[in-house]
């Protein structure tokens, strides 16, 4: 078989899944974290960052191609939170951080989106301003695990993958079930254009 055969014939979740299994304990992400220090994780620590939040979003309730957006800048929770994602058979939306919240609010509402995560509690502002003009917004994840705030609907990275390593230890098939069942013509991103003439529209 062919390269292009082989991907043509691919899923994104089976391809991550590939190279986790085959990459295991080599370094997939570094980023520093203060002047003098830096964060590595092996393949082995994303894919298993990765099945918790995924687990975690099916504990949610999300089911095949719902509308999930993220609003984040760069950054090494960016990845995992797309193929969580991607691997719970949903749609990832993407949202510039910098958007003006009534412009995050059109692209929510526009797209349908369930679920938002965002990287810091300036974009997490935004969001709680906006929140009763997004009536289809139910949950909204901080990208931080040490994120602390009262809104019963806004959890942290960490909350999301404890719900979701609670949701595995009940139902240890349900993450591989659920990715292996992403088929090639399932709609995997939402990308909103820039809007210079216009509302924004989104691209499949």
């Amino acid at each position: 078989m062919s390269n292009r055969q082989y991907l043509v014939r691919e899923t994104l979740p089976r391809m991550f899944d590939s190279v986790v299994a085959r990459y295991g304990e080599c370094r997939c992400q570094w980023w520093q974290t203060g002047p003098e220090t830096t964060t590595s994780l092996n393949y082995t620590q994303v894919g298993q960052a990765v099945r918790e939040l995924t687990s975690g979003l099916m504990c949610l309730n999300v089911v095949m191609q719902d509308r999930i957006a993220i609003m984040a800048r760069n950054c090494p929770q960016w990845l995992w939170s797309d193929f969580s994602i991607l691997n719970a058979g949903a749609v990832t939306v993407t949202i510039f951080p910098r958007l003006s919240q009534r412009e995050m609010a059109y692209i929510i509402n526009d797209s349908g989106s369930r679920i938002l995560y965002v990287d810091d509690t300036v974009n997490l502002g935004k969001v709680l301003n906006m929140w009763n003009e997004m009536p289809r917004l139910e949950k909204v994840i901080v990208m931080q695990d040490n994120y602390v705030g009262s809104h019963p609907d806004v959890l942290n990275l960490y909350q999301l993958r404890e719900l979701g390593a609670k949701f595995l230890f009940r139902h240890p098939e349900a993450y591989d079930e659920r990715w292996q069942s992403v088929g090639m013509h399932d709609r995997s991103t939402i990308v909103y254009s820039s809007g210079i003439s216009g509302r924004r529209l989104g691209v499949v």
